[in-house]
């Protein structure tokens, strides 16, 4: 039963992938704005 801290240690970098992958996401790929492109966005 020694492997807690492996789990904990995979859990970790795995959460700090996504947030990598997360901050790359560009603003179109975001569910905020709907996909609008920027002219459709200032009419």
């Amino acid at each position: 039963m020694t492997r807690g801290n492996q789990r904990e240690l995979a859990r970790a970098k795995n959460q700090k992938k996504q947030q990598e992958l997360a901050k790359k996401k560009g603003a179109n790929d975001k569910d905020a704005n709907g996909g609008m492109t920027l002219e459709q966005r200032r009419h």
